[in-house]
């Protein structure tokens, strides 16, 4: 993973790469986590993680590598606030992953085989899958998650259980800046974050 490749900040940070496999791996269809912690991300997650947290050295502890490659949601939705880095891969000809501008706008199509769209979840990063069995990579906080799972699961109403997960996320940004969020209000972020659905999800 070239070191040297460039933020994409519309419609939300993000980075697009392609040609991330070597041709015996991807014939192969083996995409698994082993592959991606020898392969790809050895020694190169602190440099990753310094294209989106002001502190990446504090981003990156407690950290787990998790993947999701199937019933991925076509609808769109920021993930949880517990994934501190997303990577999804495009290893078929149908993979596509949609971004979306903060009107729910698709705004950036990405689907060419043999590449990676990598992002950092937030309050407006608006996006779905057009294949359902999409190979979905993350890293996921593990104290943050056991705080979001405890509060996500309280017995409250829908509306209050949404605004719940709005206040973990604002926790989150809060502990671990993103470079992105150094120009954008927090208040705002907030008040304008369109999800309408529980875990992050938008029904339009």
């Amino acid at each position: 993973m070239n070191g040297n490749v460039k933020i994409i900040e519309y419609p939300f940070y993000h980075l697009y790469i392609e040609d991330i496999l070597e041709e015996d791996i991807l014939e192969e269809d083996i995409l698994e986590e082993d592959i991606l912690e020898e392969d790809i991300l050895e020694n190169k997650i602190l440099s990753l993680f310094s294209k989106f947290y002001e502190f990446p050295e504090d981003a990156i502890k407690n950290l787990s590598l998790q993947k999701t490659n199937e019933n991925v949601s076509k609808v769109i939705h920021i993930n949880i606030p517990s994934k501190f880095l997303c990577l999804v891969f495009h290893n078929n000809d149908d993979d596509k992953t949609i971004l979306y501008d903060k009107n729910l706008f698709p705004v950036k199509i990405y689907f060419k085989k043999n590449s990676v769209c990598v992002f950092v979840p937030s309050l407006h990063s608006y996006h779905s899958f057009q294949n359902q069995n999409t190979k979905v990579f993350f890293y996921m906080n593990n104290v943050l998650h056991k705080k979001y799972e405890r509060n996500i699961n309280m017995n409250n109403s829908k509306e209050k259980r949404i605004k719940m997960f709005k206040f973990n996320f604002l926790n989150k940004l809060q502990l671990f800046t993103l470079i992105e969020y150094k120009t954008l209000a927090f208040e705002e972020e907030f008040n304008n974050c369109k999800i309408n659905e529980e875990k992050g999800r938008i029904i339009l």
